[in-house]
Protein backbone atom coordinates (compact mmCIF):
# COMPACT_ATOMS: atom_id res chain seq x y z
CA UNK A 1 0.00 0.00 0.00
CA UNK A 2 2.79 1.84 0.82
CA UNK A 3 4.55 1.50 -1.78
CA UNK A 4 2.32 1.97 -4.01
CA UNK A 5 1.46 5.97 -2.75
CA UNK A 6 4.90 6.25 -3.44
CA UNK A 7 4.97 5.82 -6.61
CA UNK A 8 1.65 7.74 -7.14
CA UNK A 9 3.50 10.51 -5.46
CA UNK A 10 6.77 9.95 -7.66
CA UNK A 11 4.49 10.15 -10.74
CA UNK A 12 2.69 13.19 -9.82
CA UNK A 13 6.03 14.98 -9.09
CA UNK A 14 7.68 14.09 -12.36
CA UNK A 15 4.69 15.27 -14.35
CA UNK A 16 4.11 18.34 -12.52
CA UNK A 17 8.13 19.06 -13.48
CA UNK A 18 7.16 18.13 -16.99
CA UNK A 19 4.29 20.32 -17.25
CA UNK A 20 6.00 23.41 -15.43
CA UNK A 21 8.84 22.98 -18.33
CA UNK A 22 6.53 22.98 -21.03
CA UNK A 23 5.24 25.79 -19.83
CA UNK A 24 8.68 27.78 -19.18
CA UNK A 25 9.16 26.89 -22.86
CA UNK A 26 6.07 28.23 -24.29
CA UNK A 27 6.73 31.24 -22.88
CA UNK A 28 10.74 31.30 -23.99
CA UNK A 29 11.68 30.84 -20.84
CA UNK A 30 10.36 34.17 -19.59
CA UNK A 31 9.30 33.61 -15.58
CA UNK A 32 6.83 36.81 -15.55
CA UNK A 33 4.82 35.21 -17.94
CA UNK A 34 3.86 33.04 -15.45
CA UNK A 35 2.76 35.21 -13.23
CA UNK A 36 -1.19 36.25 -14.84
CA UNK A 37 -0.41 39.45 -14.82
CA UNK A 38 -0.88 41.76 -17.88
CA UNK A 39 2.22 44.30 -19.09
CA UNK A 40 1.70 47.45 -20.72
CA UNK A 41 4.49 50.49 -21.54
CA UNK A 42 2.49 54.00 -21.09
CA UNK A 43 4.12 57.06 -22.44
CA UNK A 44 2.87 60.06 -20.69
CA UNK A 45 3.78 63.54 -21.86
CA UNK A 46 3.83 67.01 -19.66
CA UNK A 47 3.60 70.66 -21.01
CA UNK A 48 3.41 72.49 -18.16
CA UNK A 49 6.09 74.28 -16.69
CA UNK A 50 7.89 73.01 -13.27
CA UNK A 51 10.62 73.79 -10.74
CA UNK A 52 10.90 70.54 -8.91
CA UNK A 53 10.79 66.51 -9.10
CA UNK A 54 8.53 63.78 -6.91
CA UNK A 55 8.29 60.40 -7.93
CA UNK A 56 6.88 57.39 -6.18
CA UNK A 57 6.24 53.80 -6.97
CA UNK A 58 7.08 50.77 -5.69
CA UNK A 59 8.94 47.95 -7.97
CA UNK A 60 10.00 49.76 -10.90
CA UNK A 61 13.25 51.09 -11.94
CA UNK A 62 13.06 55.40 -12.10
CA UNK A 63 15.82 56.43 -14.61
CA UNK A 64 16.36 60.02 -15.83
CA UNK A 65 17.64 61.04 -19.05
CA UNK A 66 18.00 63.81 -21.24
CA UNK A 67 15.27 64.83 -23.08
CA UNK A 68 16.56 65.31 -26.49
CA UNK A 69 13.99 67.30 -28.41
CA UNK A 70 13.64 69.40 -24.89
CA UNK A 71 10.20 67.71 -24.17
CA UNK A 72 9.14 66.50 -20.82
CA UNK A 73 7.93 62.56 -21.05
CA UNK A 74 8.02 60.06 -18.60
CA UNK A 75 7.88 56.35 -20.47
CA UNK A 76 6.74 53.64 -18.25
CA UNK A 77 6.66 49.67 -18.03
CA UNK A 78 3.54 49.37 -15.98
CA UNK A 79 1.29 46.77 -14.44
CA UNK A 80 -2.44 46.65 -16.15
CA UNK A 81 -3.86 47.29 -12.47
CA UNK A 82 -0.80 49.46 -11.50
CA UNK A 83 -0.98 52.57 -13.50
CA UNK A 84 1.49 55.73 -12.83
CA UNK A 85 -0.45 59.39 -12.35
CA UNK A 86 2.05 61.68 -13.85
CA UNK A 87 0.46 65.71 -13.17
CA UNK A 88 1.80 69.20 -12.22
CA UNK A 89 1.05 70.16 -8.73
CA UNK A 90 2.08 73.15 -7.44
CA UNK A 91 5.00 73.30 -9.56
CA UNK A 92 6.26 70.08 -9.12
CA UNK A 93 6.51 67.22 -11.75
CA UNK A 94 4.36 64.69 -9.43
CA UNK A 95 4.71 60.91 -10.32
CA UNK A 96 2.94 58.38 -8.26
CA UNK A 97 1.75 54.39 -8.70
CA UNK A 98 -2.16 54.32 -9.21
CA UNK A 99 -2.45 50.59 -7.76
CA UNK A 100 -5.71 48.93 -8.60
CA UNK A 101 -4.90 45.79 -7.55
CA UNK A 102 -7.10 43.21 -5.29
CA UNK A 103 -5.88 41.02 -2.79
CA UNK A 104 -5.36 38.05 -5.08
CA UNK A 105 -3.49 39.46 -7.80
CA UNK A 106 -0.42 39.45 -5.18
CA UNK A 107 -0.27 35.91 -5.43
CA UNK A 108 1.71 35.69 -8.35
CA UNK A 109 5.10 34.26 -8.07
CA UNK A 110 7.35 36.12 -10.96
CA UNK A 111 6.87 38.78 -11.75
CA UNK A 112 8.75 40.98 -14.16
CA UNK A 113 10.77 43.62 -13.74
CA UNK A 114 9.85 47.23 -14.68
CA UNK A 115 11.61 50.47 -16.02
CA UNK A 116 10.27 53.76 -15.60
CA UNK A 117 12.27 56.49 -17.78
CA UNK A 118 11.62 60.14 -17.17
CA UNK A 119 12.99 62.84 -20.22
CA UNK A 120 13.77 65.59 -18.94
CA UNK A 121 15.57 69.05 -20.67
CA UNK A 122 18.94 70.08 -18.56
CA UNK A 123 18.24 72.68 -16.20
CA UNK A 124 18.45 73.47 -13.30
CA UNK A 125 15.83 72.45 -11.24
CA UNK A 126 14.68 72.57 -7.25
CA UNK A 127 13.82 69.64 -5.31
CA UNK A 128 14.38 65.94 -6.37
CA UNK A 129 12.69 63.53 -4.62
CA UNK A 130 12.69 60.05 -5.54
CA UNK A 131 11.20 56.65 -3.60
CA UNK A 132 11.03 53.32 -5.19
CA UNK A 133 10.67 50.55 -2.75
CA UNK A 134 12.49 47.44 -5.11
CA UNK A 135 13.65 49.68 -7.87
CA UNK A 136 17.10 50.98 -8.54
CA UNK A 137 17.42 54.85 -9.41
CA UNK A 138 19.69 56.79 -12.06
CA UNK A 139 20.25 60.59 -12.14
CA UNK A 140 22.71 61.22 -15.11
CA UNK A 141 25.13 64.54 -15.06
CA UNK A 142 22.84 66.67 -17.63
CA UNK A 143 20.98 68.49 -14.39
CA UNK A 144 21.40 70.13 -11.00
CA UNK A 145 19.34 70.75 -8.39
CA UNK A 146 18.91 72.58 -5.12
CA UNK A 147 18.42 69.14 -3.01
CA UNK A 148 18.21 66.06 -3.52
CA UNK A 149 16.32 62.81 -1.89
CA UNK A 150 16.66 59.77 -3.21
CA UNK A 151 15.59 56.55 -0.92
CA UNK A 152 15.27 53.02 -1.95
CA UNK A 153 14.94 49.37 -0.06
CA UNK A 154 17.09 47.04 -2.01
CA UNK A 155 17.86 48.66 -5.56
CA UNK A 156 20.83 50.33 -6.52
CA UNK A 157 21.31 54.61 -6.32
CA UNK A 158 23.70 56.20 -9.22
CA UNK A 159 23.75 59.94 -8.52
CA UNK A 160 25.76 61.75 -11.09
CA UNK A 161 24.07 64.84 -11.13
CA UNK A 162 26.37 68.19 -11.62
CA UNK A 163 25.71 70.25 -9.02
CA UNK A 164 23.52 70.13 -5.97
CA UNK A 165 22.58 71.33 -2.80
CA UNK A 166 21.48 68.96 0.07
CA UNK A 167 22.10 65.62 -1.15
CA UNK A 168 20.53 62.36 0.96
CA UNK A 169 20.69 59.07 -0.41
CA UNK A 170 19.35 56.35 1.41
CA UNK A 171 19.13 52.34 0.43
CA UNK A 172 18.66 49.31 2.55
CA UNK A 173 21.01 46.73 0.53
CA UNK A 174 21.42 48.45 -2.44
CA UNK A 175 25.22 50.16 -3.31
CA UNK A 176 25.40 53.81 -3.67
CA UNK A 177 27.08 55.58 -5.95
CA UNK A 178 27.91 59.44 -6.05
CA UNK A 179 30.18 60.77 -9.45
CA UNK A 180 31.37 63.94 -10.46
CA UNK A 181 29.03 65.76 -8.39
CA UNK A 182 29.64 69.19 -6.39
CA UNK A 183 27.47 69.68 -3.13
CA UNK A 184 26.75 71.28 -0.44
CA UNK A 185 26.10 68.61 1.62
CA UNK A 186 26.22 64.82 0.93
CA UNK A 187 24.33 62.22 3.56
CA UNK A 188 24.62 58.43 2.93
CA UNK A 189 22.35 56.02 4.89
CA UNK A 190 22.92 52.37 3.97
CA UNK A 191 22.52 48.81 5.91
CA UNK A 192 24.07 46.42 4.39
CA UNK A 193 24.96 48.03 0.77
CA UNK A 194 28.51 49.43 -0.55
CA UNK A 195 28.94 53.43 -0.86
CA UNK A 196 31.31 54.89 -3.37
CA UNK A 197 32.20 58.22 -4.20
CA UNK A 198 34.54 59.62 -7.02
CA UNK A 199 35.46 62.99 -7.85
CA UNK A 200 32.62 64.40 -5.48
CA UNK A 201 34.10 68.58 -4.10
CA UNK A 202 31.31 68.87 -1.54
CA UNK A 203 31.18 70.78 1.82
CA UNK A 204 30.60 67.64 3.96
CA UNK A 205 30.09 63.95 3.92
CA UNK A 206 28.23 61.72 6.20
CA UNK A 207 27.68 57.94 6.24
CA UNK A 208 27.09 55.11 8.39
CA UNK A 209 25.68 51.42 7.94
CA UNK A 210 25.82 48.33 9.14
CA UNK A 211 28.07 46.05 6.51
CA UNK A 212 29.83 47.08 3.23
CA UNK A 213 32.82 48.87 2.25
CA UNK A 214 33.07 53.05 1.56
CA UNK A 215 35.12 53.73 -1.29
CA UNK A 216 36.46 57.50 -1.81
CA UNK A 217 38.19 58.34 -5.06
CA UNK A 218 39.60 62.25 -5.77
CA UNK A 219 36.82 63.16 -2.95
CA UNK A 220 37.31 66.86 -1.17
CA UNK A 221 35.50 68.35 1.62
CA UNK A 222 35.84 71.89 2.49
CA UNK A 223 33.98 71.01 6.10
CA UNK A 224 34.13 67.41 7.23
CA UNK A 225 34.38 63.44 6.83
CA UNK A 226 32.07 61.71 8.94
CA UNK A 227 32.04 57.63 8.26
CA UNK A 228 30.60 55.00 10.91
CA UNK A 229 30.43 51.43 9.44
CA UNK A 230 30.11 47.99 11.39
CA UNK A 231 32.14 45.77 9.55
CA UNK A 232 33.16 47.55 5.92
CA UNK A 233 36.28 48.50 4.95
CA UNK A 234 37.37 52.03 4.34
CA UNK A 235 38.92 53.12 1.77
CA UNK A 236 40.76 56.72 0.21
CA UNK A 237 42.22 58.04 -2.67
CA UNK A 238 44.02 61.15 -2.97
CA UNK A 239 41.02 62.82 -0.73
CA UNK A 240 40.54 65.27 1.62
CA UNK A 241 39.14 67.01 4.55
CA UNK A 242 38.75 69.68 7.01
CA UNK A 243 38.37 67.23 9.94
CA UNK A 244 37.87 63.49 9.57
CA UNK A 245 36.03 61.24 11.51
CA UNK A 246 35.74 57.12 11.15
CA UNK A 247 34.93 54.56 13.00
CA UNK A 248 34.53 50.90 12.28
CA UNK A 249 34.73 47.15 14.05
CA UNK A 250 36.17 44.81 11.97
CA UNK A 251 37.20 46.78 8.93
CA UNK A 252 40.19 48.25 7.36
CA UNK A 253 40.85 51.63 6.84
CA UNK A 254 44.01 52.50 4.35
CA UNK A 255 44.37 55.16 1.41
CA UNK A 256 45.98 58.46 1.01
CA UNK A 257 45.16 61.98 2.09
CA UNK A 258 45.92 65.02 0.60
CA UNK A 259 47.29 67.75 2.98
CA UNK A 260 49.21 66.56 6.87
CA UNK A 261 46.94 65.94 9.51
CA UNK A 262 46.99 65.72 13.39
CA UNK A 263 45.77 61.97 13.87
CA UNK A 264 44.25 60.32 16.25
CA UNK A 265 44.26 56.46 15.01
CA UNK A 266 43.66 53.17 17.17
CA UNK A 267 43.11 49.70 16.66
CA UNK A 268 42.15 47.10 19.39
CA UNK A 269 44.30 43.92 17.33
CA UNK A 270 45.29 45.88 13.84
CA UNK A 271 47.96 47.56 12.68
CA UNK A 272 48.17 51.44 12.91
CA UNK A 273 50.64 53.15 9.89
CA UNK A 274 50.11 56.53 10.01
CA UNK A 275 52.13 59.41 9.49
CA UNK A 276 53.61 61.24 12.76
CA UNK A 277 52.36 64.79 11.71
CA UNK A 278 51.40 66.72 14.46
CA UNK A 279 50.45 69.60 12.39
CA UNK A 280 46.37 69.91 10.22
CA UNK A 281 43.22 69.58 11.11
CA UNK A 282 42.28 66.21 13.25
CA UNK A 283 41.90 63.18 11.81
CA UNK A 284 40.63 60.45 14.07
CA UNK A 285 40.64 56.83 13.23
CA UNK A 286 39.11 53.79 15.56
CA UNK A 287 38.89 50.43 14.98
CA UNK A 288 38.60 46.81 16.68
CA UNK A 289 40.01 44.27 14.96
CA UNK A 290 41.00 45.83 11.43
CA UNK A 291 44.20 47.50 10.35
CA UNK A 292 44.64 51.34 9.40
CA UNK A 293 47.24 52.64 7.00
CA UNK A 294 46.95 56.03 5.64
CA UNK A 295 49.90 57.72 3.81
CA UNK A 296 49.73 62.12 2.88
CA UNK A 297 50.67 62.86 -0.14
CA UNK A 298 51.67 66.55 0.12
Amino acid sequence: MKKGLIITAVVLIVAGIALFTAALVAAGFDLSKLSGENYVTNTYTVDEKFTGVSVKTSQTDVIFKLSEDGKVKVVCEEREKVRHSVTVENGTLTISAVNKREWYDYLAIFSKHLTMTVYLPSDDYGSLNVKTDTGSVAVPVDYSFDSADVCTSTGSIVFKAKEVGSLKLKSSTGAVTVEGCAAESVDVSVSTGKVVLSSVDCGSFVTNGSTGSVALKNVVASGSFKIERATGNVNFDMCDAAEITVKTSTGNVKGSLLTAKTFVAKSSTGRVSVPDSVSGSRCEITTSTGNIEITVKR
